[in-house]
């Protein structure tokens, strides 16, 4: 089982993960000339990959092109999820 600390260390290298990937348009921005640069491109993998492996010490690079992909998905699911409620009319509001 997982301690706080734990949870905290994870979740604190997923979100400076996160934001080193928005740092590096090669790896999203399918409009931008770096996109199609293989070196660009791996140099952001890499830098990921350096983040990644304060939680997983033998991660390559196809663990974080799946980590990527898995945090799109999470993305498009959670989105959709509230785009569909705003269609349905059904709005929550946090408290």
């Amino acid at each position: 089982m997982e301690d706080i600390n734990g949870k905290r260390n994870k979740r604190k290298v997923l979100l400076q993960f996160i934001h080193t990937y928005r740092d590096y348009p090669a790896l999203w921005k399918v409009k931008s000339k770096e996109y199609c640069n293989k070196i660009v491109r791996s140099k952001g993998i890499s830098a990921l990959q350096d983040i990644l492996k304060e939680l997983e010490l033998d991660c390559t690079q196809d663990t974080v092109i799946k980590k990527i992909k898995s945090l799109q998905s999470s993305f498009r699911k959670e989105y959709r999820k509230t785009e569909n409620s705003k269609k349905s009319g059904f709005n929550v509001h946090l408290v």
